[in-house]
């Protein structure tokens, strides 16, 4: 800044300050405009920050309120960036003199501490005036600003934390104001104490002074001391066994924000010396461990007022996985247990009568003979004397799940959960609390017991009583309540055949009454059998209704309730082979059956017509395929190196041809095989372009034919990159690879059309198109930390692109696309792989279900179930529907419409809302779920210089002879509940950016 302008006096300009309201929320400073009706237009303003302008305006005759209002307008609407120390210097001096003229005005120096605060918080540079100027707002006499001068100076003391000496001070600052008479001032004197008191030199003395005002008589110090007393914890400094006790004192405040800042730090210090030995509370001769001690204080506090204090007490009952067994046990049980009762001894008795003046036990305490029935007097010892725990503390989460907020009931639930995992007789335990949750008002809460249930599953046993509740919640009206007991039901273990048959029964009573429930219905049956074989046995006479010596009629294989049996049946075969030998004659049909049309839900079992189980080598068979897996990967590397194009299609045919077998045959190398299958389909396609798009020829006739086969592996990269999880960086690099040397034989075909159009502008899209996509591969592998393959950084080929010299590159792009014959999968990085699995549950096709009628004028609503297995990402998933005039569109469902069924297993559950004026005849709407994924260069119009050329040829009036014309994009009236985002998408998948992951359902549509 300029020296001439500096000691200009500031009322000596008129100014007045245009702030850019679009510019208040960026990070960038705010731009300012100067007006000044007799400064020089020709001075040079640049050397004015725009800080220093707006503060060079204050006038001295300017009063209190035209000043304030100015720094409150400076304050909303200006972000301080600041990097150059003069300016910093230069605005803190300016803030020095408005200190100095209202010093006595708490209003304008409140506003100036906040204006400091960002100097000091938003700047790398902490110059020593802004220190001064920071102490100096802290000196002044008024309450409020000192509090807030010291939230400011702790602030700037975070920011710049490796300046010890200015914290040191300041915790010197603090410590001596701590006992200010305001309590705003001691909160915030607390508040930095507590977060750099591990910069002290006498540690303990800041603890204690701390303990002290715990006992304050302002409850909002007494919880700011709580928190500080935390904050030294978890900095490191340790609190001795005085800190446990002043906290367990302060669970029971008066205040509730002193009781919740007081648990946190019984749980903190429990977990940082669970094992070490503390005297009980009310008893100095009785010692049990800390962690035992801090979960008799939570089990505690479960009965505390506040709901909020309730609800964290319960949370952080669930992690003391190392609490003593029977104080587990307690919380349970309302009534104290024997096993935490102390009784005295008959000395410490003798002691007590004796120090209490009480008549010797000689004379008076017992009897002396000579009356009868003379009682042998009581012990009079209070609860308090006798317990090792509080008796409020007893039945802790009966207490909870009884709670009249839903949120406690919930935690109590997700507590229970994570200690009945760990204690299996705990888990026992419980198993009749959770089975009456069942019952619950709130579906919420019903639904979190059953599957805190269904995650025990695996080491409980349902008795039958117990199962009786649990049948008895299949009447539920809520479908996602059906399908969580389904799921409970199926990964349960049940006593007796007497309860399996209730089961059973009861799932067909659901099945009868809700169709919609099939599905899931069957997969439950499902794992019943698989868990139950040997109950299954004894049941399959009733079951198929077979007889010894009679023929029985065969039942209609179209009736759900007779392939829900035989579902049940069948699973059971897998864990005991002699069922096989109890079929009737027909079941072997059927058996076949329904092994083709549910694959899913009937397991391959080789049966012989005698009715024996042969036995199965899977481990084998296994084992076979992955070493043949292998013998594929390695052909393949071969058919990639042969010079001949041919032989080498063919061989690579071969591969794929063999990967689709072993995918159908071994499902835990289904996901390799598919993604070997998919990037060889890509090599297939480059190798049959590659035979003559390196040839100096006119093959303008086969261009479309070739782009096709382009698009197509660009298609296939994107579906292998986001359909299948845990793909290493080695293998999306591979990828992305793929993708590049693909657009470089687009773009050797854009430049073989060059002569033959008229305007070149779609030429110079595309070398920007590929320009982009190169280095956005470059920062990609850099990213990654990962070493470029040297075509693909080629430093030459860049400037060529830059300098849009496309006569020379031909060379340069041939070499990039020979790259993608060096493209394979290794087998470690195939390990991982799992692949996106998508079944549409609903609706149903037009073969199984009835045409959905609607008016032309009004909604319809088609209800979409699907179930999701590897979704990994589910933002990414969506709902597509094809209506009859060629149109997509794409339904994004809400976050609750998800819901998380299995490990790596959603559900969706939506509702798609449609309408269209022009429908007068019937006609069929096909639905699918996609993937949408966002493309390697997202920028501009064109993604992708395939889409370039495909888009000329679309304009091209021939057409290329295969009819590509303009598709009709004339919108449609269409929504989704709740206001879903909803996309019109082209006809083109590739540039809708969306991949099918599942095969779409045709619906019939009659408009009435």
């Amino acid at each position: 800044m300029a020296s001439k302008t500096r000691k200009r006096p500031a009322d000596s300009v008129k100014t007045s300050v245009v702030v850019d309201p679009r510019r208040r929320k960026t990070s960038t400073p705010s731009k300012l405009t100067l007006r000044d009706s007799r400064r020089d237009e020709s001075m040079d303003q640049s050397l004015f920050s725009p800080m220093e302008l707006f503060l060079c305006q204050f006038s001295e005759k300017e009063d209190e309120i035209s000043v304030l209002n100015k720094l409150i307008k400076l304050e909303v609407d200006f972000t301080l960036v600041l990097s150059d120390r003069k300016q910093l210097d230069g605005c803190v001096k300016s803030l020095q003199k408005l200190f100095h003229r209202f010093r006595n005005s708490s209003d304008v120096i409140c506003v100036l501490v906040r204006i400091c605060k960002q100097f000091a918080v938003q700047s790398s540079y902490f110059p020593h005036t802004l220190k001064e100027l920071l102490f100096g707002f802290f000196k002044i006499n008024f309450p409020v600003v000192k509090a807030l001068a010291l939230s400011a100076i702790s602030e700037a003391a975070s920011a710049h934390c490796h300046d010890t000496n200015y914290i040191k001070e300041c915790l010197k600052m603090a410590g001596e104001n701590v006992h200010y008479k305001h309590h705003s001032v001691r909160i915030e004197s607390l508040r930095f104490l507590g977060k750099f008191g591990s910069l002290s030199s006498d540690k303990q003395s800041l603890v204690s002074e701390l303990c002290n005002f715990c006992d304050d008589w302002d409850p909002r110090v007494r919880a700011t001391a709580m928190k500080a007393l935390l904050s030294c914890h978890e900095n490191g400094i340790t609190l001795d066994i005085g800190v446990y006790q002043k906290a367990c004192k302060a669970c029971s405040d008066d205040f509730e924000g002193t009781r919740f800042v007081a648990l946190q730090l019984i749980k903190a210090m429990a977990f940082k010396t669970p094992f070490q030995n503390v005297s009980l509370e009310g008893n100095d001769s009785t010692e049990i461990r800390l962690i035992d001690s801090a979960f008799i204080k939570l089990c505690d506090s479960v009965n505390d007022w506040s709901m909020q204090v309730r609800e964290q007490a319960t949370q952080f009952l669930g992690e003391f996985e190392n609490v003593s067994v029977k104080f587990l046990k307690q919380t349970l049980d309302k009534k104290l247990m024997s096993d935490l009762k102390r009784v005295k001894t008959s000395h410490e008795r003798q002691r007590d009568w004796y120090t209490s003046g009480a008549p010797s036990s000689s004379s008076s305490a017992w009897d002396s003979g000579k009356q009868l029935v003379t009682a042998v007097p009581l012990l009079d010892l209070s609860a308090e004397e006798v317990s090792l725990i509080n008796q409020g503390a007893c039945g802790a989460f009966i207490h909870a799940l009884e709670d009249e907020f839903k949120e406690v009931r919930l935690a109590a639930l997700t507590s229970m959960t994570k200690l009945a995992l760990k204690n299996h007789k705990f888990a026992a335990l419980c198993l009749d609390f959770f089975v009456d949750m069942f019952n619950d008002e709130i579906e919420e809460v019903r639904l979190s017991s059953i599957i805190s249930l269904r995650k025990m599953s695996s080491h409980l046993e349902l008795e039958e009583n117990q199962l009786d509740t649990v049948l008895g919640s299949l009447k539920d009206a809520s479908a996602a309540m059906r399908e969580a007991l389904h799921h409970l039901l199926g990964n349960s273990k049940i006593s007796s055949t007497k309860g399996l048959q209730a089961t059973l029964d009861a799932l067909l009573g659901n099945l009868s009454k809700y169709g919609s429930d099939r599905l899931s219905i069957w997969r439950c049956l499902k794992d019943l059998g698989g868990g139950h074989g040997g109950l299954v046995a004894s049941l399959v006479p009733s079951l198929l209704s077979t007889h010894p010596f009679l023929m029985t009629s065969e039942p209609n294989i179209d009736d759900p309730a007779y392939v829900s049996v035989l579902i049940l049946v069948f699973s059971a075969c897998v864990s005991f082979p002699t069922i096989p030998s109890l079929f009737p004659s027909h079941v072997y049909r059927h058996y076949k059956y329904l092994r083709d049309t549910l694959p899913d839900l009937v397991p391959n079992l080789p049966l012989q017509e005698q009715g024996t189980l042969l036995a199965a080598e899977d481990k084998v068979v296994t084992k076979d395929c992955a070493v043949f897996l292998t013998e594929v990967i390695q052909k393949a590397d071969v058919a990639l190196s042969l010079s001949d194009g041919g032989g080498s299609c063919k061989l690579l045919e071969a591969c794929i041809s063999d990967m689709s077998h072993i995918a159908a045959m071994v499902p835990e190398l289904e996901a390799p095989a598919h993604f070997c299958g998919l990037l060889w389909q890509c090599q297939l396609y480059l190798t049959q372009v590659s035979c003559n798009i390196t040839e100096e020829t006119d093959y303008q006739l086969d261009s479309f034919s070739h782009l096709k086969k382009l698009r197509q592996v660009l298609m296939l990269s994107y579906r292998m990159q986001y359909t299948f999880e845990g793909a290493s960086a080695q293998l999306i690099g591979q990828l992305l690879t793929l993708r590049v040397a693909t657009e470089a034989a687009a773009l050797l075909l854009v430049l073989r059309n060059i002569d033959k159009t008229d305007n070149g502008e779609w030429v110079q899209n595309s070398v920007h198109v590929f320009q982009r996509r190169m280095e956005y591969i470059a920062s990609c592998f850099e990213e990654a930390k990962m070493t470029l393959p040297a075509p693909f950084s080629n430093v030459t080929l860049m400037d060529k692109l830059a300098n849009n010299d496309i006569e020379s590159i031909s060379p340069d792009l041939i070499n990039l696309f020979k790259y993608h014959k060096t493209i394979f999968p290794k087998k470690e990085d195939l390990v991982n792989l799992r692949e996106l699995q998508v079944v549409l549950e609903e609706p149903k096709s037009a073969a199984q279900g009835t045409a959905l009628k609607f008016l032309s004028d009004l909604a319809l609503s088609l209800k979409v179930q699907a179930r999701v297995k590897n979704g990994g990402p589910l933002a990414s998933l969506a709902v597509q529907v094809c209506i009859p005039d060629g149109q997509r569109m794409i339904f994004y469902p809400k976050d609750s419409d998800w819901t998380s069924t299995k490990p790596n297993e959603d559900l969706l559950q939506t509702c798609v809302i449609m309408s269209h004026r022009a429908w007068t005849d019937p006609c069929s709407v096909e639905l699918g779920i996609v993937c949408v994924y966002t493309p390697d260069d997202s920028e501009g119009e064109h993604s992708s210089v395939c889409d370039c050329l495909w888009n000329q040829i679309q304009r091209t009036e021939s057409g290329m002879g295969m009819g590509m014309g303009n598709h009709s994009k004339t919108d449609i009236k269409m929504g989704i509940r709740n206001d879903h985002i909803f996309t019109l998408c082209s006809q083109d998948r590739l540039s809708s950016n969306v991949i099918m992951a599942c095969k779409p359902i045709s619906v019939q549509i009659q408009p009435m």
